[in-house]
């Protein structure tokens, strides 16, 4: 038995689970709307960076995301940084 500790959310929680029964469709379905899927890379990028920003600035803090590809990341990061500069969150 594994005792997870960093998901205090029940659903996270759930899914973590899942994962670690290798059962990743129960996983998926269990974070239902929580997934952003697109088979187009720029528009799920698009789609992530804007649901990123409809948070508060204190819950993006604690947000994870997680990208199918090391290049989707960097654009991901790129693009959320660009934002938070225009923002007036960071500096440049």
């Amino acid at each position: 038995l594994i005792d997870i500790r960093r998901q205090k959310n029940p659903i996270l929680k759930e899914a973590v689970n899942h994962v670690i029964e290798k059962r990743f469709d129960e996983a998926l379905k269990t974070l239902g709307e929580q997934v952003i899927e697109s088979p187009d890379i720029a528009e799920r990028i698009a789609l992530l960076v804007e649901n990123y920003f409809s948070f508060s600035e204190k819950e993006r803090q604690s947000i994870l995301i997680i990208t199918p590809a090391h290049s989707d990341r960097i654009d991901v990061n790129r693009l959320i940084r660009e934002k938070r500069v225009a923002l007036g969150e960071i500096s440049d």
